[in-house]
């Protein structure tokens, strides 16, 4: 696995980023790799765990630092890209990480609950995350919290994509609506709601960067539509509320994902799909027919409108 270069990990981090990763490279240790993915630990003021990834997109990578948590190529990715480089071009081999799913599996349940036990006092968020469970809260606020980060992570891009990145993202895109529906069907709701509004957020946000001439991307997103729909029927939130979001992203720039009030006439239900109406001939009386087509095309296809197919 090579996947990058130097000129490729100045161009992701900038040549001030990069320059401060070569004063880190004696700051690595750890290294490791898993398929396409290189982990290590780069210690600085603190310790921070750096994962590259290699893929057909090329190089991504994530940092627990503040500057790598804003979605930035960090100092500390650029050293790890640097030793894995060095090692590579002077013949070190660079371990595999251990697999720890086949470490775990092994140890019998009290081993397991010692080890647990073990990681909670030593590590208060994981505390905070097993005592959610033992209450009853498969996702609690600290899981909530994880996924949302990885899936602003995951959805996150770089300048333009080409075709074969789109498939790639396409396929990310279904990995995390089947994540959510998991969720879902543990009964909750209201965070599957908020996750994957916004991962549908993120996919419309980054689409104009994608070839995404075979639809993968628009089709993928259906799915996330699907597991939204879905929990907001669940929970029995304000249907005035989805009304007026439902309206304001159909009438937005974003193409993708395509939104149905078909989709949502569940968690609607008479009083949402009233207060859909209502907004919509408001939203139309103050528009010209000639030029706002997205208006007219919803006014024709909402149900006792005219045709009662709403997609656009």
């Amino acid at each position: 696995m090579t996947g990058f270069t130097k000129d490729g990990l100045r161009a992701l981090a900038g040549a001030k980023s990069y320059d401060r990763g070569v004063d880190y490279v004696d700051a690595v240790e750890d290294l490791q790799v898993d398929g396409g993915k290189i982990f290590a630990t780069v210690y600085g003021t603190e310790p921070y765990e750096v994962e590259l990834t290699v893929g057909r997109r090329g190089l991504d990578g994530v940092c627990d630092c503040p500057w790598g948590q804003e979605g930035n190529f960090c100092k500390h990715c650029v050293a790890v890209g640097l030793v894995y480089l060095f090692r590579r071009e002077h013949g070190e081999a660079v371990p595999d990480r251990l697999d720890l799913r086949s470490y775990l599996t092994s140890l019998d349940a009290q081993e397991l609950v010692a080890l647990l036990m073990e990681l909670a006092e030593g590590d208060r968020s994981i505390r905070r995350r097993l005592e959610a469970r033992a209450a009853g809260d498969p996702v609690g606020a600290a899981d909530a919290q994880d996924l949302r980060k990885r899936i602003d992570r995951a959805l996150r891009v770089r300048g333009h994509v080409d075709w074969d990145g789109g498939w790639d993202y396409a396929d990310t895109i279904g990995g995390i609506a089947e994540e959510l529906e998991r969720l879902r069907q543990a009964g909750q709701g209201a965070a599957v709601a908020s996750l994957a509004q916004q991962a549908m957020e993120r996919v419309a946000e980054n689409y104009e960067f994608f070839d995404d001439s075979d639809g993968q991307i628009g089709e993928s997103s259906r799915a996330l539509v699907a597991v939204h729909a879905a929990a907001c029927a669940a929970t029995g939130g304000d249907p005035v509320t989805l009304a007026s979001w439902l309206l304001e992203r159909q009438l937005g720039a974003a193409d993708v994902p395509e939104l149905s009030i078909d989709d949502y006439a569940d968690a609607l239900g008479e009083e949402g799909m009233a207060a859909y109406g209502d907004q919509l001939r408001l939203i139309w009386d103050e528009h010209s027919r000639r030029t706002d087509w997205r208006t007219d095309a919803l006014m024709r296809s909402t149900p006792g409108r005219g045709e009662t197919s709403t997609s656009w």
